[in-house]
């Protein structure tokens, strides 16, 4: 049992909602994947804000 300890876990996220407690979905989180997460929701929210710049004129 003593080698469970021996290497640190990677960082984990609870996909389900705080009201499914005590249920949980802990996924592993790797920063290369959360990276491109928020580059593809930056990439959305510029889409959106030049869409509605071209509606306004």
């Amino acid at each position: 049992m003593s080698h469970l300890d021996s290497k640190p876990y990677p960082p984990a996220a609870n996909l389900r909602p705080e009201g499914d407690f005590p249920d949980t979905c802990a996924v592993p989180i790797r920063l290369p994947r959360v990276a491109s997460i928020l580059r593809r929701i930056a990439f959305d929210l510029e889409e959106l804000a030049r869409a509605r710049c071209v509606e306004d004129l």
